[in-house]
């Protein structure tokens, strides 16, 4: 839901207790939402945006102020929605504005920024989980996978020309792509199924050079 001011929290509620058997209003762990369970069993979650913060945040991107993993996201949120109700077009002229922008310069970033924390310099992730198997330190194999993970996955979709899906089925959608690894899943399988043995280190080695 993307605004101008903010919607007070007593309207959303009684707007939508009706519907709702369970709801948690304004959660603020990631942005502002309201998520439960609608009264058929189905999950709902209500993100609340504010529109000029947005245009902002678009700007920023394309003037190359990039994040490292999941870069591209917001673009492709904005890129894909379905618009419901936008009666003075605000969100659809944003829409019009950013589909037809060259992304050139905004796949080529992403691309160079992330290639050297992926692999070949000295922080590079690939280094810190073969530490981190090493010494089986096992919360840390996880943490500095993801983090290899989120920047792998982001920079696969720049170099194919399409925006970040977001963190769900990342492996699911990247198989797709022309432009990928051979073997993409089967290693990315075979990883998170050995995460503290030395034996995956190879496929991940394979993975960063292709």
């Amino acid at each position: 839901v993307y605004a101008k001011n903010p919607i007070p929290v007593e309207i959303r509620q009684q707007i939508m207790s009706p519907f709702m058997s369970l709801m948690e209003y304004n959660n603020q762990f990631f942005e502002t939402e309201d998520d439960g369970i609608l009264k058929n069993g189905l999950g709902i979650e209500f993100i609340y945006r504010n529109l000029s913060d947005f245009k902002l945040m678009m700007e920023k991107l394309f003037n190359l102020e990039v994040n490292r993993g999941y870069s591209t996201c917001f673009l492709d949120n904005l890129l894909t929605s379905k618009i419901i109700y936008d009666p003075q077009k605000s969100y659809r002229n944003l829409q019009d504005t950013y589909r037809f922008k060259d992304k050139q310069d905004l796949y080529s970033k992403i691309i160079t920024q992330n290639i050297p924390l992926i692999y070949g310099t000295q922080p590079a992730l690939f280094d810190q989980v073969v530490k981190a198997v090493k010494r089986q330190d096992y919360p840390a194999v996880n943490h500095r996978l993801a983090e290899y993970f989120s920047l792998y996955f982001d920079t696969l979709f720049a170099i194919n020309h399409v925006n970040h899906p977001g963190e769900k089925r990342m492996l699911e959608k990247a198989v797709s792509l022309p432009k990928k690894p051979v073997n993409l899943k089967e290693r990315v399988d075979r990883i998170f199924k050995e995460l503290t043995k030395d034996s995956y280190l190879e496929d991940l080695k394979l993975l960063s050079l292709e």
